[in-house]
């Protein structure tokens, strides 16, 4: 399967119509992204104002159709570290220890060489 994934992307790379269509993409990219950046530039600018007006008076605000809400800094308790100041048994503490799923993630190398991909 290694071989199979490296070799699907391998001819996605070399598709001529892939390169084509990525080469517009970026292009029209690059110009949306000069088209708006004056735009972007002055929203930037109100938001900043916006953010300060929000945290002064403390709640959201809604003005000309636009909704500025107000979110607290998120708290965190280590109830792990709680737990072990006030001297609660490990077996306890693993007893309300959740432990999440493995996952996998999945990168290309490059490579110089035609190595063995297993």
């Amino acid at each position: 399967m290694f071989k199979n994934y490296r070799q699907a992307w391998l001819d996605m790379e070399s598709d001529v119509r892939v390169q084509s269509v990525r080469e517009d993409i970026e292009a029209n990219q690059r110009e949306l992204a000069m088209l708006e950046s004056p735009y972007r530039d002055r929203m930037a600018f109100a938001a900043k104002v916006i953010t300060g007006l929000v945290i002064e008076q403390g709640e959201d605000i809604t003005r000309s159709g636009i909704t500025a809400k107000l979110r607290l800094g998120r708290v965190t308790t280590s109830w792990k570290k709680v737990a072990q100041e006030v001297g609660a048994p490990q077996e306890v503490i693993d007893q309300f220890t959740k432990v999440g799923a493995p996952s996998v993630s999945i990168k290309m190398q490059e490579f110089k060489s035609q190595e063995s991909i297993w």
